[in-house]
């Protein structure tokens, strides 16, 4: 069973990108009905674990939401990047080309990209803001 579909609802600035809404209860923030960010692609968000698109957030051109990852308000995850295990991510953070990020906070503008690998060692979870740039493994 499906967790969520896509709408008709498109972003105002790109058209080609539509809002998801939840089918099920997705997790404890994201009950049957919710209204998500967007998405070109049902590719775009796992329809597996408690992973979600919140608010403006967008998620194209073949990146990947998955497990319980999130992202939030306007952060972007595009050109194959995955975000995946608890990561999260906001105000405004991206991840492109390639990058996968399996822990951690991104945010204020951080931009994770290229072959950046972030993973997660025991209980120590990295926090990536400030308008960071990484591009290689943390």
């Amino acid at each position: 069973m499906n967790k969520y579909k896509i709408t008709a609802i498109e972003h105002p600035q790109y058209p080609w990108l539509h809002r998801i809404q939840a089918l099920i209860d997705v997790n404890e923030k994201v009950p049957k009905g919710t209204i998500g960010g967007f998405v070109d692609s049902i590719t775009n968000l796992s329809q597996g674990g408690g992973c979600w698109i919140y608010d403006d957030a967008i998620c194209c051109e073949g990146g990947l939401v998955r497990e319980e990852a999130e992202i939030y308000d306007d952060s972007m995850v595009r050109g194959y990047a995955v975000v995946t295990g608890d990561a999260t991510f906001y105000d405004r953070a991206v991840a492109k080309r390639d990058c996968y990020i399996c822990g951690g906070e991104i945010k204020e503008n951080a931009i994770i990209s290229g072959k950046a690998f972030i993973d997660t060692v025991g209980v120590n979870a990295p926090v990536i803001g400030g308008e960071s740039h990484v591009y290689g493994e943390v």
